[in-house]
């Protein structure tokens, strides 16, 4: 997906990066309403409130912040679909180090967007982490992909 999205312009066009940033805000932030709770050791490796300032600032500084309630994927609710919704969540950490590479190179003035440069050198590492843990969850591996699924075409819809 984020191969895709660079093609199309994402990082030379500041609306296009705003939708794409909206969109991770109304999808953590549907997270965080559903499956916050639920799993106190996944909502720690989510980082939802950091991430959720991050975009909030981001937002601010392309001028696009506050445009209205977020609206995120509609996931059945349980912890496999909290799983499975967190593993394109998180996912997309490594898409955006790309992509926080791609928006700084095509920026004159080298534009840093936190949420994408997101946990740095550590956004593998947390990833990795982040997948054993899943293995080790068990969750229902269908009612999971269903979720990771449902997110994935939120994704699909938005962008």
């Amino acid at each position: 997906m984020d191969e895709t999205l660079s093609q199309r312009g994402l990082t030379r066009s500041p609306s296009l990066l705003a939708n794409f940033l909206r969109t991770h805000n109304d999808a953590l932030s549907a997270w965080k309403r559903s499956f916050g709770s639920l799993e106190p050791d996944l909502d720690a490796s989510m980082d939802v409130e950091r991430r959720l300032a991050w975009l909030a600032s981001d937002l601010r500084r392309l001028g696009a912040a506050g445009e209205g309630e977020p609206v995120g994927p509609r996931w059945p609710s349980g912890r496999a679909s909290a799983w499975g919704s967190a593993y394109v969540l998180l996912g997309s950490t490594l898409g955006g180090q790309r992509l926080a590479r791609d928006v700084a190179s095509s920026d004159p003035a080298g534009l840093r967007l936190e949420f994408l440069v997101g946990h740095g050198s550590d956004t593998g590492p947390r990833w990795k982490r982040f997948v054993a843990a899943l293995d080790d969850s068990g969750a229902d591996p269908e009612l999971a992909i269903e979720a990771a699924s449902e997110t994935f075409a939120f994704f699909t819809r938005r962008l």
